[in-house]
């Protein structure tokens, strides 16, 4: 009967223990059967990859705007070159040609599309003189000079 006994205490003790295994087996709540918790982190790992791809691609298209703006910058500084050779022209078809060339280069100048209106209207060309202005006043419309000249063609 002893060993009977003895036999019968471990199935006891044996069942005692794996009880909360087996409860885990059978019932939906137990953490170490569930996925909620690794499903929620799947979706917040996918979701911190997209915003990881976002970020990433708002940086390259801000490097390429910077790389532009320094392209333009480099390019209206090769163009002061022109517009000065052709305030020291000493005729006005080079310094026309000039200030076309320069603002081929930088063509959102206002100064340079005024004072190319002014040599124009210097030399009678009216209808180009106007729109000269008209294009230095699109880019600066607080420009008071070019203002004053178109104000001065009409």
């Amino acid at each position: 009967m002893h060993k009977k006994t003895s036999t019968s205490s471990f199935f006891h003790i044996f069942a005692f223990c794996l009880l909360p295994f087996a409860f885990c087996f059978v019932s939906t709540s137990c953490s170490l059967f569930d996925n909620t918790k690794l499903e929620q982190q799947r979706a917040e790992l996918a979701q911190l990859k997209e915003e990881t791809e976002k970020i990433k691609q708002e940086a390259d298209a801000l490097r390429l705007q910077n790389q532009k703006a320094d392209q333009e910058r480099e390019a209206c500084n090769r163009a002061f070159s022109a517009f000065s050779t052709g305030r020291k022209a000493g005729d006005s078809e080079t310094a026309i040609t000039s200030y076309k060339e320069g603002l081929s280069l930088c063509p959102n100048d206002d100064v340079a599309h005024n004072e190319l209106g002014e040599i124009y209207l210097h030399l009678g060309r009216k209808a180009e003189a106007v729109a000269e202005f008209q294009a230095a006043l699109q880019i600066n419309p607080d420009f008071s000079r070019a203002r004053k000249n178109l104000d001065g063609v009409r």
